[in-house]
This record gives C-alpha cells, structure tokens and sequence, in this order.
C-alpha cells in the first residue's frame, strides 16, 4: 500500500534520530549517508520507493541501521564494487556524492534483495561488549568462590559466551593471554576491576530467536555487515572472534528467553555459580517475557545457597534512556548494583563496582 504523508514523517524522523546516534557514536559515514536519506523521503527518491511498504515501526525496529546493513553486505559478498570503492571496511575512501550516488543505483538495482533483507530482525554480536561484562564475570568469581556456569539471552553467534579467550587492554591494567587470538581494547576510568581471581568456566551456553551457525560464512558476513563501515577496530576484532569461535562454538538453543531461562534455572548444575546474562537484549523482549524472566530469578534467586548461588548479570540502557550500565545481581541476597556506565560498542568503561 501507499503510506500516507504522517507515515512518511514517521520515516523521516527515524532516519533523523539515527544521524544523531551515528554521530555521537562515531560513524560519520553513516551520518552523513542517513543525512542524505532524509532529503531523499522528503521527495520520491530510491529510499521511498523501497521503503514505502515497509510494515513496522521505522525506530524501534531500527530501519535505518537494516539499510545500510543490507548495503554494506551487498558490498561485503562482491555483488556492489562502486559501493565497496566508498567504504573503509573494503580498503575504500568515502568520497561525496560519489558514496550516495553508489548506494542509491544499487537501491535501484538490487530493491527485491533489499526488501527482503529489511524484513529480517538486525543481528549482531559485538564482541567489544564483554570489556564491559568482564568486570562483573570477576566480581561474581571472586565473591561466590565458584566456578562459573555461563547462561545467555541473546547470544546471537555466541561469541560473547567465549570473553574469557580474549586479551583485553585498558588504560588501567590487561587481562587475558597475551597469545590470545582476540584482543579486546577500551579507555577503562576508575579502578581496574578484581583481577586476581582466575575464573573457572565450567559450561556455557545460550539462546537466540535465530541464532548464528558461524561455521556458515553468509551468516558470518551477514554479522560483519551490521557493523559500521568507517569502524575499522569492531570489524578487525569481529573477524578474529568469528574466525576463533568457528573452531569452538558453544551450543545454542533456538528458543524465546522466558521458557529458555526457566529450563536453564531447572537444570542447575550443581556447585557452580549460574550466570544469566545479556548485554543490549531487554528492549527486544515483550514486557510479558522480562516480566517472565524476572520471576523465575527471583523464584530461583530465593532458593540460591553460597553453594549454589546465583547472578544476573547485564548492560543494558539506564532507566532515563540517556546510557548505558552494568547492573549485578547476586543471590543468596537478590541485591543489586551498579557496576559501570559504559559506552554501547563497550568503547570505554567508568568501572564503579569492586576493584582488586
């Protein structure tokens, strides 16, 4: 059908919101490209016509990062060289209007392709994440004295459930193998986190609503195109960590996370700490299923002994909307507490829990 002129709006403040986070974020290519798509759905440009079926809400479901990512991945397979001559990512240097003129032809070109493609629910696993989980895996460690059962919503490709594989360097102190094959780097402020404890990881596990078999390389390229193009350091440490956890990957439920989580607490493996973690999960899940989730922690969380203990552990956005934290929780007690704000990408980390 043909969206109404408020539906058009609708479109155009999504694409405006987003050259907003771009910016703050660091991609001014794709501030400077979602610019450009602004202009053109005021008109009736390639944008429109491709966009202009499109069911959803264009915000919450994040339009304009399915576009570019469809664009990027076209550029990725080989199927869009005068894109790929643009795009940092590929070896190419942005040039105006040459970028925009690239991606508008291939709109034109490859529409059926990028219909589809804007269809599907983003998926990514930024690996620069676990920076902001590792404080918490420690704290939970060192507090409990156990080893650690790792249990994840949204693991995506499950490279998150590998964090403790990586090298990571800070402002204030490494962690990790030096011959790790992933190097994790972050501007860490405050005191390093409680690094004498030496984590055991007994199991590790997760689940996604599709999860990614990153032994396929179209879902390998599919991850990589969701990361933005002029960010070189996400895509490098994306390509070690998928190229790593090809040769491990620990198993992956496809399940929705309220009955997952429920099966996880049932199964409990004995004198291990459970962890259920997420990082930038919530916000995708029905107030019905947190609600679910939640019960069933603190169902479980009033049963946890220092035996047996349990954690629930997550960076997700502040209340206000305005960043990002880490929260913990840990039972026996249920209290919970801020670790850290953070960057989204886990760029940098004002570390406020435990240090050593």
């Amino acid at each position: 059908m043909t969206r109404s002129p408020a539906d058009r709006a609708t479109f155009i403040a999504a694409f405006e919101r987003q050259v907003v986070i771009t910016t703050a974020l660091g991609s001014p290519l794709l501030a400077r490209l979602f610019e450009h798509v602004v202009a053109d759905l005021a008109g009736d440009g390639p944008v429109w016509r491709l966009v202009q079926d499109w069911q959803g809400d264009p915000a919450e479901e994040v339009l304009p990062l399915r576009l570019s990512a469809g664009l990027h991945l076209l550029a990725i397979e080989g199927r869009a060289p005068d894109l790929a001559r643009h795009l940092p990512s590929l070896g190419g240097t942005p040039e105006w209007p040459g970028l925009w003129q690239a991606a508008c032809a291939l709109m034109e070109a490859q529409g059926p392709f990028l219909r589809t493609f804007l269809d599907q629910p983003p998926q990514t696993n930024e690996v620069g994440r676990t920076a902001t989980l590792l404080g918490g895996f420690l704290t939970i460690a060192a507090e409990t004295g156990r080893p650690l059962a790792l249990r994840e919503i949204g693991a995506s490709g499950g490279l998150i459930l590998r964090w403790d594989h990586y090298r990571y360097e800070t402002d204030a102190f490494a962690w990790g193998d030096r011959a790790a094959p992933v190097t994790v780097r972050a501007r860490w402020y405050g005191s390093p986190p409680r690094l004498g404890t030496m984590p055991v990881i007994t199991s590790r596990r997760g689940c996604d609503i599709a999860p990614v078999d990153i032994s396929d390389a179209a879902a390998r390229n599919r991850l990589l195109a969701y990361v933005w193009p002029d960010q070189d350091a996400r895509l490098a440490v994306l390509r070690d960590a998928l190229a790593a956890g090809a040769l491990d990957p620990p198993p992956l439920d496809r399940m929705n996370a309220g009955p997952w989580v429920a099966q996880m607490l049932a199964e409990r493996p004995a004198g291990t700490a459970l962890v259920v973690h997420h990082s930038y999960v919530w916000a995708y899940l029905s107030a019905g299923e947190r609600a679910d989730i939640v019960r069933h922690l603190n169902t479980e969380g009033a049963r946890a002994t220092a035996e047996a203990p349990l954690a629930w552990l997550r960076m997700e956005p502040t209340d206000d909307g305005t960043g990002m934290e880490v929260l913990l929780t840990l039972w026996p007690g249920g209290t919970t507490r801020r670790l850290a704000l953070c960057q989204a990408h886990g760029r940098w980390i004002d570390w406020q829990g435990p240090s050593s």
